[in-house]
């Protein structure tokens, strides 16, 4: 089972280590702020379409 509100923490976490607001990321994804922040909180699920645009990612990072 997959756990959303741990995948948002890491989201979020390679987000920072990026040093990217949450809007600069939402552009680069092509999604609004808002889902982005949900995203984080866990109360969406990501896309694997939105994952492969986190900058310097590790999908396995994130989804593990």
């Amino acid at each position: 089972m997959v756990d959303y509100y741990e995948m948002g923490k890491r989201v979020r976490l390679r987000r920072m280590e990026n040093h990217m607001t949450q809007e600069q990321l939402s552009e680069l994804c092509e999604v609004s702020n808002n889902h982005i922040s949900s995203i984080e909180k866990g109360t969406h699920h990501p896309s694997l379409n939105l994952m492969k645009n986190i900058p310097d990612k590790s999908i396995d990072m994130i989804l593990c």
